[in-house]
């Protein structure tokens, strides 16, 4: 096995093409373009050459990528179909091109395989594992719920990403990394943002349902894309409301716009993770049942206000909650405390650096990262924690509800007397370490190893790997660890790691062995 520390190094990409396959119009919205666009610039500003292209022409978005210098065209091929691939492909060989990145739902397992047999490499960027199987090298899953168990049927070269950690921001977000907002007593002004075509046109009833708000001098910025359908209808609307609003349609200043606001309403798309990482408050709407997961789980992190799907918006709801957000000042500092942790900002240098250093045989192997946890990790956290085997080998074998977990882990992160690390396993999270000062005399140990690794020898590693470090930094010189009788494989970890069993005890009804380990 190899282990390693990774560090996001300088990478030259001069006289390199990459082909991106995405598409947008007025039905699914421009998300997965503008997404693409972001890993795009980072490819550029590293010497590359980008080529993105589309199924049907989109005239806001081809001009939008060539103003950055790139180049846009289309597939004369049904989306998604076999000639499409076949058209991709061939573009992408006589272009020169290694890698060709593919978004959007209606690319599936065959889309993938053709792909794959030209002897191409492929990027997927995914959502919610709608493909029957991945032929992919590298799929990526930008989203807080994104776990292992989505790609079970996958080839054994396939790498993932998976989670925050790899959420993908333009690079006109990513200027704004020292920005620090300030939060008023009484939030004032407000962003609507339902995504660039809004098909439903939910930024109408937004519109309408901010009317009712009881605030006094609120100031409203309503931005709609260059594919929204209803721009006139909104025109006309909002120039009759009773509060002023101002329509923007097609912007390229949404940093700004979200630095000037004070919470926004948005849809619960891509945007999103930009509003997180600009640590605004804001409050979500589920436009596609695909966002309903993750929505659901940034409402449990307290990084968003979930107000429900589109099909159930009611006005006097939405007013009410954007009214309270809005006077409840220390509901947005709580808010703007976690938003930063989950989008730092490095995703997409974390992805060129996926594909500079892709090896297929690594894959294979074992490629094993230990790092320190982060609040990203939260929920895949809570899922290992919530397995068959950790929950019996647990003292309490009750399932850990995830509210419970996150309110723990953002304490025990934020601990002095505490440190967490993670293994990375084929860029999966497959074991996490815990070290707990119990007092100056020892540091207790809790770790754990997905069901489908153990007996790899990754407790074993995760352990070795990080022993000298909590000693260091807790400043004791004693280690414990105490496992069930019954728990062979973690006693065995504890045995190679150097760890001596010093004597047995119950705890709880359980019988145990204690581990110690001395410097």
């Amino acid at each position: 096995m190899i282990v390693k520390i990774l560090e996001i190094s300088s990478m030259d990409l001069s006289g390199q093409t990459l082909i991106i396959r995405a598409d947008g119009n007025t039905r699914i919205g421009s998300g997965h373009v503008m997404r693409c666009l972001a890993l795009a610039q980072g490819w550029q500003d590293k010497g590359g050459r980008i080529v993105l292209l589309m199924g049907e022409e989109s005239a806001s978005l081809s001009e939008r990528w060539r103003r950055e210098g790139m180049e846009a065209e289309v597939i004369p091929a049904h989306p998604g179909s076999g000639k499409d691939a076949m058209e991709t492909a061939d573009f992408a060989k006589g272009n020169g091109a290694n890698w060709i990145v593919v978004d959007g739902y209606q690319f599936d397992a065959g889309y993938q395989r053709i792909i794959k047999e030209t002897g191409l490499k492929l990027l997927f960027v995914d959502d919610y594992g709608h493909a029957d199987h991945y032929y992919a090298d590298i799929v990526l899953n930008q989203n807080i719920q994104a776990h292992e168990g989505l790609y079970k049927k996958r080839e054994p070269y396939t790498r993932l990403l998976l989670g925050t950690d790899y959420v993908l921001l333009r690079g006109e977000f990513l200027k704004w990394r020292e920005y620090r907002r300030e939060i008023p007593e009484v939030a004032k002004k407000i962003l609507i943002t339902m995504g660039g075509s809004d098909p439903d046109n939910c930024t109408l009833k937004v519109s309408e349902a901010l009317f009712l708000l009881q605030l006094k001098d609120i100031c409203v910025i309503a931005v709609v894309g260059g594919n929204n359908p209803h721009y006139e209808t909104l025109k006309s609307r909002i120039n009759g409301a009773p509060s002023p609003i101002v329509l923007e349609r097609n912007v390229t200043n949404m940093p700004e716009l979200m630095a000037w606001a004070d919470v926004a309403i948005s849809a619960g798309g891509s945007t999103v993770w930009e509003i997180l990482f600009m640590g605004l408050p804001n409050l979500t709407i589920i436009v596609a049942e695909n966002q309903r997961d993750s929505v659901e789980k940034l409402e449990l992190y307290n990084a968003t206000v979930n107000l429900g799907s589109k099909d159930d918006l009611n006005p006097d709801r939405i007013s009410r909650e954007v009214e309270r957000l809005c006077r409840d000042r220390a509901g947005r500092v709580k808010m703007l405390d976690g938003n930063r942790s989950l989008v730092d900002g490095g995703g997409v240098e974390r992805v060129l650096s996926a594909l500079y250093t892709y090896d297929p045989g690594k894959s294979r192997n074992g490629d094993i990262e230990i790092r320190k946890a982060v609040f990203a990790d939260a929920y895949q956290i809570w899922r290992l924690a919530n397995s068959r085997t950790v929950r019996e080998n647990a003292f309490n074998s009750k399932a850990i509800p995830l509210d419970e977990h996150i309110k723990w882990y953002r304490y025990k992160l934020s601990s002095s007397d505490c440190i967490i690390r993670v293994l990375e396993y084929n860029s999966v999270l497959s074991a996490i370490i815990r070290y707990d000062r119990i007092n100056k005399s020892y540091i207790e140990i809790d770790f754990a190893v997905i069901d489908s690794l153990r007996g790899k020898g990754l407790g074993t590693e995760i352990l070795k790997s990080t022993m000298a470090i909590a000693v260091q930094d807790l400043s004791v010189d004693c280690l414990r660890g105490t496992v069930l009788k019954k728990n062979g494989p973690s006693q065995k970890s504890f045995l190679k790691a150097g760890f001596k069993k010093v004597s047995e005890s119950n705890i709880h009804g359980h019988d145990c062995y204690i581990f110690e380990w001395k410097l």
